[in-house]
C-alpha cells in the first residue's frame, strides 16, 4: 500500500511535471523558455495562430501592412499614390529595400 501511494504520487508529479514545462506545437525554444514562432500568440500553454490580413506580414504576434498599403482597422489597405511617385524604399545610399521592379 505504501509503495501504491508513492508510485501513484510519484506519477502524478512528472504529469504536472511535463504539462507545465512542455513546449507546445508552433513555438521554438530559448533557454529554459519557449516562445510563439512568428505568426502566433501566447495563449496560456499554447500558441493560437494570429489573423493577418491580405497585403501583411507577421513580426513576433504582431502584424505589419507590407509597403504601399496601410492598417485600417483589422486589414490592410492601399495607399493611393500620386502620379508621378512610387512606393519604393531606399537607404540613403541609394540601396533598395523594396519588392523586385522598384
Amino acid at each position: 500500500m505504501k509503495y501504491l501511494r508513492m508510485i501513484l504520487v510519484l506519477s502524478v508529479l512528472t504529469l504536472l511535471s511535463f504539462s507545465l514545462y512542455a513546449q507546445p506545437d508552433n513555438s521554438y525554444q530559448s533557454g529554459g523558455n519557449w516562445y510563439c514562432d512568428n505568426g502566433y500568440i501566447k495563449s496560456g500553454n499554447q500558441c493560437e495562430k494570429i489573423n493577418i490580413p491580405a497585403n501583411a506580414w507577421a513580426q513576433g504576434s504582431r502584424w505589419h501592412c507590407n509597403n504601399g498599403y496601410k492598417r485600417s482597422g483589422s486589414e490592410c489597405i492601399e495607399i493611393p499614390l500620386p502620379r508621378n511617385a512610387d512606393n519604393c524604399l531606399t537607404d540613403m545610399g541609394g540601396e533598395n529595400y523594396s519588392e523586385p521592379g522598384c
